[in-house]
């Protein structure tokens, strides 16, 4: 009897094991914690193996159930008239069957928990409807893919979301005009999920140069001509990404060339006033690359080495603000001694400053515009004199001199507009 125990006790908890990756997901829909969707999807490679346990425990426990009793076990049993429990008779192992049956084929039957998402038929006809394919991490069974392709729906602006536990991919059609690729990878990745971002070298665009467009821009960092700006070229990738014919659009680090990977079936005439109408929206002088002047450029973009898209331009941004502290504390340190803990607090302060002002910038002419760097350092030195004691803080004119010197030295032909020195 004892043994019977165990080996329901082991059986159950097998055929649970089983299916967990899949029973979470439902269990985060419910309970609205997205989360902790896919904290059991390690578990899918065990499957197959915890159901063969399952099946190898309770058919051993029906045998010890069916199997007949010898006269040497009859004789040594206690009490022969004694009626089986419940626990221990062959309803409740059927009972525990039937429960450990459900639980393994709960992956076949979960996607009825989950609200249907239907496609929003006010954008079939609309021109502007753009498709993106992702690639996800965690998926192991169709529930699965009901919890992502229910996420993905809420937002406004999407039509249809396809995912696939199989192909490990999301197919999503929606609006550009309404929500854009960064919203809806958030939005698969705070179901427990990851969007998985492949560089460029792993594209399926990559099969062919005609999908492929390269423009020298000018988009090095004033402020660090090493790196590109990412302040600058952030809303004209942003923009190429909108457009139904492209699929992605990608800035090198140094900020000198830029790459869109076009739609299949774009035209050379889509793609020519595509590219000259964005680039003359935001100011920028760009100019195709052809023949051997691509090949470098090709190389580097298909292997994926130092390349960004979109909100990834963010780095270039954080790190062109860290510059530009780098700049100012040298100036303050000509003034003032600092210690370690309040350079530190200077650092984080002017860093985060000009890094907030690089994302929520109105118009290019702020960028550009030294009054507006000016009131930043305003507030900045302020902050210091708090932090150092008054009068230890160098001028608002000390201030903006360590950060437009280092701009002069940068060739403005090739240089973005931010912290840029005016001309004399």
């Amino acid at each position: 009897m004892n043994n019977n125990k165990k080996l329901i006790g082991t059986s159950v908890l097998a055929a649970i094991t089983a299916s967990l990756c899949c029973i979470t997901p439902v269990l985060a829909l419910m309970a609205g914690t997205g989360g902790i969707a896919s904290t059991f999807s390690w578990i899918e490679p065990f499957r197959p193996y915890l159901i063969g346990l399952t099946i190898l425990v309770l058919a051993f426990a029906w045998y010890q159930q069916l199997r007949p009793r010898t006269e040497e076990e009859l004789e040594c049993a206690c009490d022969e008239d004694e009626k089986t429990s419940f626990w221990h008779s062959k309803k409740f192992l059927g009972i525990v069957t039937m429960f450990s049956a459900i639980m393994l084929a709960f992956p076949y039957y979960s996607s009825i928990f989950y609200p249907e998402s239907e496609s929003n038929d006010t954008f079939a006809m609309s021109d502007n409807i753009k498709e993106i394919t992702v690639d996800v991490k965690g998926m192991t069974c169709a529930g699965c893919e009901q919890h992502i392709e229910h996420a993905v729906a809420q937002l406004e602006g999407v039509q249809s979301v396809n995912a696939s536990y199989d192909a490990g991919t999301a197919i999503i059609s929606f609006l550009p005009s309404q929500v854009n690729d960064e919203n809806i990878k958030a939005a698969i990745n705070e179901t427990g999920y990851q969007v998985i971002q492949k560089k460029p070298g792993n594209q399926t665009a990559m099969n062919g140069d005609k999908n492929i467009s390269f423009y020298k821009v000018p988009l090095v960092c004033n402020a660090a001509p090493a790196i590109g700006c990412g302040s600058r070229a952030k809303p004209i990738l942003k923009n190429f990404e909108k457009s139904n014919q492209v699929s992605e659009a990608w800035l090198n680090r140094g900020g000198t060339v830029i790459a869109v990977v076009w739609q299949e079936g774009a035209g050379n005439s889509s793609k020519e006033s595509t590219s000259e109408n964005i680039f003359a929206k935001h100011q920028v002088n760009a100019i195709e690359l052809y023949k051997d002047e691509q090949t470098d450029v090709y190389r580097s973009f298909s292997k994926g080495e130092n390349w960004l898209k979109g909100s990834e331009v963010d780095e270039l941004s954080k790190e062109e603000a860290s510059i530009i502290a780098d700049q100012i504390i040298s100036t303050v340190k000509e003034k003032t001694v600092l210690s370690t803990e309040n350079e530190d607090k200077l650092h984080d302060k002017i860093t985060d400053t000009f890094y907030e002002f690089f994302l929520n910038y109105e118009t290019l002419a702020q960028l550009g515009d030294p009054e507006v760097y000016k009131s930043k350092l305003v507030d900045i030195r302020a902050y210091g004199e708090e932090l150092l004691g008054e009068g230890k803080m160098p001028s608002v004119e000390e201030l903006w001199s360590s950060c437009s010197n280092a701009a002069k030295s940068c060739d403005h032909e090739s240089c973005s507009s931010s912290c840029k020195a005016p001309k004399n």
